[in-house]
C-alpha cells in the first residue's frame, strides 16, 4: 500500500480541501482518496452545495440521497464518491469529509489487511503456545 498526504498550503489545486489523501497499491493503483475541508461559516453552503453539484453532474445518486441528510453517496458499484459533513453529532457547518473508493481494488486491500492481521494473530499464538511448552 502506498499513502500519500497533500496539504492545500503547498498546493493550492485541491482547494477547498485544507488535506488530501491518496492510497494505492504498491503497483500505484488508487482505491481511495479523502479530502478534508473546512470552510468558514459563511462559505459553507456555498462550498458544500457546490461539491454535491460537481458529483451529481458526474456521477449518478445513489439511492440514499436526500438534500437534508449529513451524508450523501454518488456513483456506482464500482467506484462510488461519499460526501458527508465531518464529526458525529457536530453542527453542520463544521468540515466536510470527501472519499471516493474504486471498490474493487479497495475490497481486495481490505482482504489483504485482514489476511495479514490473521497471521500474524496466529504467529503471536503460536510463539505463546510455544513458549509455555517449558513450563
Amino acid at each position: 500500500m502506498i499513502m500519500l498526504s497533500y496539504d492545500s498550503e503547498h498546493d493550492p489545486t485541491i482547494l477547498p480541501f485544507q488535506q488530501v489523501i491518496v492510497c494505492a497499491t504498491k503497483e500505484g493503483l488508487i482505491y481511495s482518496i479523502t479530502g478534508y475541508a473546512d470552510p468558514s461559516q459563511e462559505e459553507y453552503s456555498n462550498v458544500k452545495k457546490g461539491i454535491i453539484d460537481a458529483l451529481a453532474e458526474k456521477y449518478q445518486i445513489l439511492p440514499r440521497y436526500t438534500p437534508s441528510n449529513r451524508y450523501y453517496e454518488f456513483g456506482d458499484k464500482t467506484n462510488s464518491v461519499e460526501l458527508e459533513d465531518c464529526g458525529e453529532g457536530v453542527p453542520p457547518g463544521s468540515g466536510l469529509k470527501l472519499e471516493y473508493k474504486n471498490t474493487p481494488l479497495f475490497d481486495a486491500y481490505i482482504s489483504d489487511v485482514t489476511k495479514t492481521m490473521e497471521e500474524e494473530k496466529a504467529r503471536q499464538e503460536q510463539a505463546i503456545r510455544d513458549s509455555l511448552k517449558g513450563l
